[in-house]
């Protein structure tokens, strides 16, 4: 609860959270995480997979549907990250 005695919403929670991380310190953090993931998969596999998702065409706009590609460090069970197209 804030100062007011208001709680967030549960959807707000996520949002509050990412706003207090500094851009940079998590580049950084990000960086040297996923180095030292590659340094213990020695560079093995990484699956890329391609999703449409349904019903996202929207006729009004006639925007086209979206598609959603994932990339993902098998051996660390870890995705590395998601396109949307």
């Amino acid at each position: 609860m804030d100062a007011l005695g208001i709680r967030p919403r549960a959807s707000h929670i996520g949002s509050i959270i990412i706003s207090t991380i500094e851009p940079e310190q998590f580049h950084e953090c990000f960086i040297s995480w996923m180095l030292s993931e590659h340094t213990l998969t020695e560079g093995q596999l990484v699956a890329i997979d391609g999703k449409t998702i349904r019903g996202s065409y929207n006729r009004e706009d006639r925007t086209s549907t979206i598609h959603m590609i994932s990339a993902y460090a098998s051996s660390n069970k870890l995705v590395l990250g998601q396109l949307k197209t």
